[in-house]
């Protein structure tokens, strides 16, 4: 939808969850990962890439898109909260220092509270009441 509305995937990441939650179903295996999707709204845009250590250790090298980050536990009543970690990089490699970050699936502000640690700003948008009240507290921690 996003593509079919002008924006340009410039990337996919999978997010490995090494410590998933098990599932019990019989006729299919667990999925331990998610999907990050990189947009841009124009073929030039802010990008600063982040390296990585190669596989023998001796070289930096792109930073490659399968990422494993442990899942982390909250204590509200958001099921799906992610680490800050996981968004740790996207925010810094592509948004500049005092830019703006944009989360439309706002949840619990995880995401506004990266960027605010990163000295960025963000926009959340959030359909769910009770998460923008979460999100609200969680920000306020910050200041």
């Amino acid at each position: 939808e996003m593509v079919k509305r002008g924006w340009i995937l410039r990337n996919t990441i999978i997010w490995h969850k090494p410590n998933s939650m098990p599932s019990s179903a019989t006729d299919r295996f667990t999925v331990d990962f998610e999907y990050l999707l990189l947009f841009s709204k124009s073929k030039n845009y802010y990008f600063n890439q982040e390296k990585e250590l190669s596989v023998d250790g001796i070289q930096n090298r792109n930073k490659r898109c399968v990422w494993s980050i442990t899942t982390g536990c909250f204590k509200g009543p958001h099921s799906a909260v992610y680490p800050e970690k996981l968004i740790e990089i996207p925010i810094r490699s592509g948004c500049p220092e005092r830019g703006v970050v944009l989360d439309p699936f706002f949840g619990s502000g995880t995401t506004a509270l990266v960027a605010l640690k990163q000295n960025k700003k963000f926009i959340g948008i959030e359909l769910n009441k009770e998460y923008v009240k979460i999100a609200r507290e969680r920000i306020s921690l910050l200041k």
